[in-house]
């Protein structure tokens, strides 16, 4: 009997140091912007883009993280995007414990924002959140000069959004029907659009835009914790994605660092 578990120990073992370097692969990914300076010229470049393909951007966050762990078919759409962008301390950890510069944190309920205000003139669809939330985000948007061409909520089927996807051809498409969902729908908007459209996987954006969730203060934000105001606000729903979730993320990154090589 001791033979046999420690056996399947070191069979555990293996398929844990497999799955490790899997996940490197994607923290490999994770697009790395380490000034202000160098983000606007990213930012500019995404615009600018004159091609006939879409781009797809998506954010990686401690949640994120470790659910690619029990989710191969997210961590792999994740993988197909163009742009995986570091979100949160969680990871800047993750980075720092594997010798890695973490660069700026970009959260996409900052950054998101930001891309639309640079965008005066082009076109949006929004997909995602509930319909009365989704409404008065789509006013806010309308109000910075983004004309919104389309909406749906976050709870149609994925062939929903790929045929109004198609049938707009916007310019910018904004998913917000949270993870893995949004995901696995920009991978598939990128396999059929002939566009030069932005992808963009926004998780809650809607929400903080119509006024659903509030915002933490601005210094818990400037050291990347959000989530604890977040939790302070919704403790029953978030106990479990934030404290446990932090600590099985934190346990990840040191595998994750000892397996690296």
């Amino acid at each position: 009997m001791l033979q046999k578990n420690l056996k399947n120990l070191g069979y555990y073992s293996m398929k844990s140091r497999v799955l490790d370097q899997e996940i490197l692969k994607l923290i490999n990914k994770i697009h790395v912007i380490d000034t202000e300076e160098n983000l606007d010229l990213f930012l500019k470049s995404l615009i600018n883009r004159k091609t006939n393909q879409p781009v797809s951007i998506a954010f990686i966050n401690a949640h994120a993280l470790n659910m690619c762990y029990k989710n191969p078919d997210f961590r792999d759409n994740l993988i197909n995007c163009d742009y995986v962008l570091r979100d949160g301390i969680g990871i800047k950890i993750l980075f720092k414990m594997l010798g890695k510069n973490p660069g700026l944190n970009l959260n996409g309920t900052d950054l998101i924002p930001h891309i639309l205000t640079l965008s005066t003139g082009k076109t949006i669809s929004l997909y995602g959140t509930e319909t009365k939330y989704l409404e008065i985000a789509s006013n806010e948007i309308t109000s910075i000069g983004v004309k919104v061409v389309d909406i749906n909520d976050g709870f149609q089927p994925d062939d929903t959004y790929i045929q109004s996807a198609n049938k707009f051809n916007a310019d910018i498409i904004l998913l917000a029907m949270g993870m893995p969902k949004q995901e696995r729908v920009a991978k598939r908007l990128s396999e059929v659009l002939e566009t030069n459209t932005i992808i963009l996987c926004g998780g809650a954006v809607l929400d903080f835009m119509a006024g659903k969730v509030t915002r933490a203060p601005e210094f818990l934000r400037k050291f990347g914790l959000e989530w604890l105001y977040r939790l302070v606000l919704e403790p029953r729903r978030l106990f479990k994605r934030y404290l446990i979730g932090n600590v099985v993320m934190l346990w990840h990154a040191f595998n994750l660092a000892t397996h690296k090589k």
